[in-house]
C-alpha cells in the first residue's frame, strides 16, 4: 500500500488494486529489422551470428532508435539472410537483413511509473527511472504543499504527460504529473 498526499494534508493509504494498475515494466518486445555489414578480417575463425548480435548491441543497444530506447540484453537475433557482397564497391563487405527482437521503452502518453526523486527546486522535482529522466514541472501538483513533503530517494508515482528522445540518445525525456507517493 502507498501513501497519497491529500488536500486536508493527511497521509492515507492507496487501495491495493489502485497500486497494481502501474506496470512492471516499461519495456515491450518489438521485432526490428537492420542491415548490418561484416568486413572480411572481421570473420576469421569466428561464429557470424555472434559477430552480428554484437554489432547489434553496440550499434542500438542501450540508445534511442526510431521506436524507442533499446535494452541491450535483450537483443537477439530472429532470422538474418545469407549474406550477399555488393561487387561494385570493392571492398569484400558482406550485409546481412536482420530480423531481431529487442525489449523497447515505450513511455506512453497515461502511463504510470514508479520512480526515485533525484532532486528538485521551486520549479518542480527530477526523477530517474532507467532509463527515464522525468520532470514533474510544479505546475502540475494540484497541492502545492505536496513539494515540502517529499525528499530525495523518496519514491514516487507519476503519469506520463508527454515523452519524447532524439535518435542515438541514450535516456527518454519525460514531462509527468505526480499521483502519490510510496
Amino acid at each position: 500500500m502507498a501513501d497519497v498526499i491529500v488536500n486536508d494534508k493527511t497521509l492515507i493509504m492507496v487501495p491495493k488494486e489502485e497500486e497494481e494498475k502501474i506496470p512492471m515494466s516499461i519495456f515491450y518486445p518489438q521485432v526490428i529489422q537492420l542491415r548490418e555489414t561484416i568486413k572480411p578480417f572481421e570473420i576469421a575463425g569466428k561464429d557470424i551470428d555472434t559477430l552480428l548480435l554484437k554489432k547489434i548491441r553496440k550499434k542500438i543497444g542501450n540508445r534511442c532508435i526510431r521506436q524507442g530506447y533499446v535494452d541491450e540484453n535483450s537483443i537477439r537475433i530472429l532470422s538474418r539472410t545469407i549474406g550477399k557482397i555488393n561487387t561494385a564497391h570493392f571492398n569484400g563487405e558482406i550485409y546481412y537483413n536482420i530480423k531481431c527482437e529487442a525489449n523497447i521503452c515505450l513511455a506512453s502518453q497515461g502511463d504510470k511509473v514508479r520512480c526515485k526523486i533525484i532532486g528538485k527546486n521551486k520549479t518542480g522535482i527530477a526523477c530517474k527511472l532507467k532509463p527515464l529522466q522525468i520532470i514533474v514541472p510544479a505546475s502540475q501538483m494540484e497541492d502545492k504543499s505536496v513539494m515540502e513533503r517529499l525528499n530525495k530517494d523518496d519514491e514516487i508515482i507519476v503519469e506520463i504527460i508527454k515523452s519524447r528522445w532524439e535518435l542515438d540518445q541514450a535516456w527518454v525525456d519525460v514531462v509527468g504529473r505526480f499521483i502519490s507517493k510510496v
